[in-house]
């Protein structure tokens, strides 16, 4: 199977006057399409979204299967490379029926999901108590100098009043150069002066990279290393005390800027790139030295070390509202009345996939227990009767190694704690 300027294409080797049958149809751009192609008795047939689009009779012979590996994407001396994306590619070992062709065109309707790069590192905020918040994708942790853990996005945030910050840490994996990408919620009324929200510190002469606020206004930084004439602005006031996705990539000499998953402005054919500064210390909040520091808050924070693409900011900022606050911070006026479940643990942490959830005292309402992933794919989940206090877990066994969460919510409160699979 190819496509040959464009149009489906269909070889049989082995067959009489072996040949390429091709559907005189061009396959659509930068769109799905749904192809199928089958052989049998002497009749190709190739169909398009469940239409059939090309039919060659007639034919004699026997195929040719040759050992040897079935491939996708190139031919087998790596030439002919195809450019685009494949999904749900099957393989039947008998001819299709029309009506069966079909059928696989009508089979599923279009849900896409996005596959985003592992994140160099990435916030949610989850912990709601101590002085540390978990790196979800690798080891930067950061260290509260004043900033507080509040009412998030999803689940619980970083609340910051004005004079604290979240300290990164100045791990190499922080160092951007040649691409990056910082997406994170936001939610302030800080509409005056310039505002840091995330900062790569001054070495003495440079700073790396910082996303700001200037008069309620995102921009986007890149220090000395990318000289630019103007500064890197959105136009666009978000301090509005409601919860706005901030995105803003770098790569290949462009940044765009989004809000809310929408672009918002590109600017191109920028000189240079971001120098990096190591072992300069990266902040969330706040920058050093200067009295520029956030008040509002932030969550999902997340950096990658290259540009995401538009569909893959969108698919950040489709994210569903779910605010909560953390127990024992001062609830909602209609909420006074709640008591707080008891503490829990588990143990081991880090494990090998089985774990024991235990808490002080048993649950008073029914409570569910999710656990996700780094992206946010719910990997177990298990509800608890009341009066519950301990629960085996053996169902993760065959999780890929890494950081996971575990969340336990229920009528009182809704907490998490991190999980290492080892």
């Amino acid at each position: 199977m190819a496509l040959e300027f464009g149009e489906p294409a269909f070889y049989l080797g082995g067959l009489n006057n072996a040949f390429w049958i091709k559907a005189d149809t061009l396959l659509p751009l930068h769109t799905w399409s749904q192809l199928v192609a089958t052989y049998a008795n002497g009749t190709a047939r190739i169909y398009l979204n469940g239409a059939l689009v090309k039919e060659q009779s007639g034919l004699a012979g026997q195929l040719n299967f040759n050992p040897g590996f079935h491939i996708l994407g190139q031919r087998g001396d790596n030439t002919r490379g195809f450019a685009g994306k494949l999904d749900e590619v099957r393989i039947f070992n008998y001819a299709l029926t029309p009506q069966e062709a079909n059928g696989e065109a009508t089979r599923l309707t279009f849900s896409p999901t996005v596959c985003l790069p592992t994140a160099a590192a990435q916030y949610s905020f989850s912990e709601c108590s101590g002085s540390t918040t978990f790196d979800g994708s690798g080891s930067n942790d950061g260290t509260l100098v004043g900033a507080s853990f509040g009412t998030g996005y999803d689940g619980t945030g970083m609340t910051f009043d004005g004079n604290d910050y979240v300290n990164l840490g100045s791990d190499a994996s922080l160092d951007f150069s040649t691409g990056f990408t910082f997406a994170a919620w936001v939610n302030t009324t800080q509409a005056n002066g310039r505002r840091v929200i995330a900062i790569d510190n001054y070495n003495g002469s440079n700073w790396s990279y910082a996303i700001s606020l200037l008069d309620g206004q995102p921009e986007l930084g890149l220090g000395t290393g990318v000289t630019v004439p103007f500064p890197l602005r959105l136009n666009t006031n978000i301090a509005d005390g409601s919860w706005h996705h901030l995105a803003f990539t770098y790569g290949q000499g462009t940044v765009t800027g989004y809000i809310d998953g929408a672009e918002v402005v590109q600017w191109r054919n920028l000189p240079g790139a971001i120098i990096p500064n190591s072992g300069t210390d990266v902040w969330l909040g706040g920058r050093s030295g200067k009295n520029r520091f956030f008040t509002g808050s932030l969550d999902e924070v997340q950096l990658y070390g290259q540009a995401l693409t538009a569909f893959e900011i969108s698919e950040l900022a489709g994210l569903v509202q779910n605010s909560t606050n953390c127990p024992g911070a001062r609830p909602a006026l209609e909420a006074e009345e709640l008591v707080l479940a008891t503490s829990w643990e588990v143990y081991p942490n880090p494990s090998e996939g089985a774990i024991t959830l235990r808490a002080e005292s048993p649950f008073t309402s029914e409570t569910t227990i999710l656990i996700t992933n780094t992206l946010g794919q719910v990997v177990y989940s298990q509800k608890l009767e009341a009066g519950t206090f301990e629960m085996q877990i053996g169902g993760l066994r065959n999780a890929k190694a890494g950081l996971y969460l575990i969340t336990l919510v229920n009528a009182e409160m809704r907490q998490a704690k991190t999980l290492q699979i080892r």
